[in-house]
């Protein structure tokens, strides 16, 4: 397990805990996580405690934290300051399983005895999201898609279309006209929550956006992303636990820290004989994976909907 933080300055890592020990420069006494992650157009959530750090270090992530915050959006995308990585897996096969920036008000540091034990809440794709579903917003409640969209629309109207036609049918709840001194029209103004007109037009599309390691992703409703499948077995030496079915050919499934696992990703079960459960491939719904130094559990939960052989995009 290794976590990090992106600061202004550089990258600092604030735990290192392998082999069964803290080692490095990043030490923690006591350290857990929980990541929560689904298909759901929502930002992605982890949740960190670490108890032990030294002074110098909760202050630096509280400065970390404050600096970010005080950046604007731009600055700190590029600088990708405020941001939580979280590596997690067993012995070699760790890889990131979280990347995501601080929320707001998302660090705490409290007085436990008998030490600090500090908080810390990241959500993947706030920056990008801002709570609502955007790409990138230049003004509240309006993405850039959907401005180059009408831009896009602007050019029938400079080519002498009718910009009632253009305009008010194509972005009848989106864009509205202004009207000048004394009555001229003076153009369209974009107003108005683009999140509803983007999961309308993607509901009618039948395609799934949601948000992974920074990225709006897209998914056939009833496929899976083109990635390989990931194979989890209650063989010797698997990382399947156990398997559920939970009706409509559905199932959860409990694993070993499986840093692969992703929503959308592809996956197959397979029990103790090496026979395929269930309908055979399933992609992943949404996903808990939890870990740390001083806890019994350091798996992930996922919940996996059977879809179709081949994926999609």
């Amino acid at each position: 397990m290794r976590i990090y933080l992106q600061t202004r300055d550089g990258l600092v890592q604030l735990v290192n805990w392998q082999s069964g020990q803290a080692t490095g420069l990043g030490l923690s006494l006591h350290c857990s996580f929980v990541v929560r992650r689904s298909v759901n157009p929502e930002p992605h959530r982890c949740t960190l405690s670490i108890l032990g750090l030294s002074k110098r270090r909760r202050e630096q992530i509280l400065k970390a934290y404050d600096e970010a915050e005080e950046m604007s959006w731009t600055m700190r995308s590029a600088l990708k300051a405020g941001r939580i990585r979280v590596d997690a897996g067993y012995g070699d096969d760790v890889a990131t399983l979280f990347v995501g920036d601080i929320a707001p008000d998302g660090v705490t540091s409290d007085w436990v005895g008998p030490g600090h034990v500090m908080k810390i809440e990241a959500l993947d794709g706030r920056i990008a999201w801002k709570g609502r579903f955007v790409n990138k917003a230049s003004s509240k409640g309006v993405d850039i898609k959907t401005i180059r969209q009408v831009i896009a629309a602007s050019g029938d109207y400079m080519a002498g279309k009718d910009a009632k036609f253009v305009f008010e049918k194509n972005f009848p709840g989106l864009v509205k006209k202004k009207v000048g001194f004394p009555g001229y029209e003076s153009g369209y103004a974009i107003f108005g929550e683009s999140r509803k007109h983007n999961r309308q037009l993607c509901a009618e599309l039948g395609i799934r956006p949601f948000f992974q390691d920074g990225e709006v992703r897209y998914m056939s409703d009833d496929a899976a992303l083109l990635d390989k499948a990931v194979v989890l077995s209650q063989e010797k030496g698997g990382v399947l636990l156990r398997a559920s079915p939970t009706g409509l050919g559905r199932y959860s499934a409990r694993t070993l820290m499986e840093h692969r696992l992703r929503p959308g990703r592809q996956v197959i079960l397979r029990d103790r004989y090496g026979i395929i459960i269930g309908p055979g491939l399933y992609r992943v719904e949404s996903m808990v994976a939890a870990g740390g130094n001083r806890v019994r559990d350091y798996n992930v939960d996922v919940d996996l909907t059977p879809t179709k052989l081949g994926g999609g995009a």
